[in-house]
């Protein structure tokens, strides 16, 4: 165990090449009396663990001198890390525990964790909590590299990942990024008001060539695009069976979800976009609150029972669900759209779609139009919209709802719970008992893996017909 006094400033940067600890011996760095010691590094990065694993890091602050308000004004060297960590060991190395640390003021990366991208190799789990991480520039918490590890990324708060401008592709301040991931749970993590410098866009939890991730109870908001992107949730490039339930995401400038594959022949499928609440995304770019994004295609994607609303400000027309190039076996139901202004509810590429279904949806606009575009056409109410595209009639019945869907308190100006293990505190988004809604969804759990919960922690069974929304009355 290697302990620093708390409150004690500590220069310099920490660096460990050739120990290891085990998981049952692990090496510990933590601090020690009143409060946090801080560790100082002026350029490079605080800490430097390569090659080996075995180690937790807990209750220290480590801080840089990069100002992301000044980001102009300074250039380190090629990494100006908080934590940074990999191994191109041809072993399987042990834990990594990075616990309850303030990490603050790095030009590059938080946390930077990487290794060999092979599956018998690499780290033996890795774990990343309640940490709080700001003011750096480009990724607040970047893991990348590390194929068939247990990744558990929980509780962490990130903010102010400005991003950093130039930039090798421009995409800069993200909160959370994954690339070449399999299996990993992000959870409770508060994440908010990143990208502000970047090039093109910032992003809260982003995920790249990457499989089984399951992202959940993440509140993400103010996140901003300078030219795209600006997503709070993105299962981006060959991101495939991927899970993003019960988020919230709110007044972000681009998509609260998105599905994008537009790489070198990399779509992103079967992933699955359900029981989450979406609030005023899509403010800049007209976006999608919830987005499919295709250049290479997008195959067996399921966005079901969802809450959207969707508002236009100025000249901006988003939409509360927006698909922009080629799918197949697209499933839309059980969502409620609500569109305020100009929003508009759906805007659909209609000419490259195969086998796209919507069922069981709930729509309604306030103040404004009702505003369908499919392929070319605009459809102004309802029947026009249900009687010329077939959507939302199954069995000959129409399933489709179009009124009011009685929401509490929908358009409440309360949007901010900056505390993602309270988002279930929510109930302006919940259903009146009264409302026409419940019990008016498809079963669609009954045919792959299931939710077991709504978005505010009820039970599910299978059944009953399910409510339509993220609300299980």
């Amino acid at each position: 165990m290697i302990q620093f006094r708390g409150g004690d400033l500590f220069k310099g940067n920490l660096l460990f090449n050739n120990e290891s600890g085990t998981d049952e011996l692990p090496i510990r760095l933590s601090s020690y009396g009143l409060g946090k010691a801080v560790i100082r590094s002026d350029k490079g990065s605080s800490l430097s663990i390569l090659h080996n694993g075995g180690f937790i890091v807990e209750n220290i602050e480590f801080t840089g001198l990069y100002d992301p308000d000044k980001h102009f004004a300074k250039k380190y060297g090629t990494e100006y890390t908080g934590l940074h960590i990999f191994t191109y060991a041809k072993r399987k190395s042990g834990k990594i525990v990075i616990r309850n640390c303030i990490i603050r003021n790095f030009k590059d990366n938080g946390i930077s964790i990487g290794g060999e991208s092979i599956s018998k190799y690499g780290y033996k789990n890795v774990t990343v909590e309640e940490n709080t991480i700001y003011n750096c520039g480009d990724i607040g918490i970047k893991v990348w590299g590390l194929i068939y590890q247990d990744i558990f990324i929980n509780g962490n708060k990130i903010f102010d990942i400005k991003g950093v401008n130039p930039h090798p592709h421009g995409f800069s301040g993200n909160g959370i990024s994954l690339s070449h991931i399999y299996n990993a749970k992000i959870e409770r993590n508060l994440i908010f008001n990143n990208g502000k410098y970047g090039k093109r866009s910032g992003g809260g939890i982003v995920t790249g060539e990457s499989r089984n991730i399951h992202v959940r109870y993440n509140e993400v908001y103010g996140i901003k695009a300078n030219d795209v992107d600006g997503d709070a949730i993105d299962f981006d490039n060959g991101s495939d069976s991927c899970i993003a339930e019960y988020n919230y995401t709110h007044n972000n400038d681009g998509a609260g979800f998105l599905i994008s594959g537009e790489n070198n022949g990399s779509g992103s499928d079967n992933n699955i976009i359900r029981y989450n609440i979406s609030k005023n995304d899509g403010l800049k770019n007209n976006f999608g609150a919830v987005k499919i994004y295709s250049i290479v295609g997008a195959d067996n994607n399921k966005i079901y029972n969802n809450t959207v609303i969707s508002t236009s400000i100025g000249k901006n027309f988003p939409s509360c669900l927006k698909i922009q190039g080629p799918t197949t076996n697209t499933f839309v139901e059980n969502n409620i759209f609500v569109t305020v202004n100009s929003a508009m509810l759906i805007s659909i590429d209609e000419t490259k779609q195969v086998n796209l279904l919507f069922r069981s949806n709930s729509y309604f606009n306030y103040n404004g139009m009702f505003v369908i575009i499919w392929g070319r056409k605009a459809y102004r109410s309802f029947n026009e919209y249900t009687g010329a595209t077939g959507q939302e009639v199954f069995n000959s019945v129409l399933r489709g709802i179009y009124g009011d869907p009685k929401l509490r308190n929908p358009f409440t100006r309360t949007d901010t719970v900056n505390n993602a293990f309270k988002i279930d505190t929510l109930s302006a988004y919940k259903l009146y008992p009264f409302s026409p809604l419940i019990n008016s969804g498809f079963a669609v759990q009954k045919n792959f893996l299931p939710a077991v919960t709504d978005f505010y922690g009820k039970e599910l069974t299978l059944e009953n017909p399910p409510d339509i929304g993220a609300y299980e009355h």
